[in-house]
């Protein structure tokens, strides 16, 4: 099945913290899971209410970067990995620096160009997590 989506996810590692914009309250750290210019995507222990309005900052391991914005939350799936109850949380940016987005992407893309080219010129296939 074709992707829909009209931008690349790009997994990743790295954490956020998502905090209510209106009150400020229930700050909660997540496990990033994949990025693109629309919004983030992160595991988490606690549920978010979907269409909540979130400040967030994230800290991208591999590639020492960070940033912050708004978003809004658009999904909260309840799954479970490895007998532990978990929630997939996908945020939608609201406000952003669009081209701090743009430059995270372009070094997300590198990193597997790079890794792509290194791993088929020792005769490997996958990608890896950035």
């Amino acid at each position: 099945m074709a992707e829909k989506r009209g931008y690349v996810r790009f997994p990743v590692q790295g954490v956020a913290t998502f905090r209510n914009s209106l009150t400020g309250d229930n700050s909660i750290t997540v496990q990033m899971v994949d990025i693109s210019f629309l919004g983030i995507c992160a595991y988490s222990e606690t549920p978010l209410e979907i269409g909540a309005m979130v400040d967030f900052e994230l800290k991208l391991s591999s590639i020492q970067d960070y940033f912050a914005g708004k978003g809004q939350v658009r999904g909260a799936f309840e799954f479970n990995k490895q007998k532990k109850k978990l929630f997939r949380i996908s945020v939608v940016f609201t406000e952003v620096d669009k081209s701090k987005i743009q430059s995270v992407i372009e070094r997300v893309q590198s990193f597997y160009n790079r890794q792509k080219r290194q791993r088929w010129q020792n005769g490997e296939s996958g990608v890896g997590v950035l």
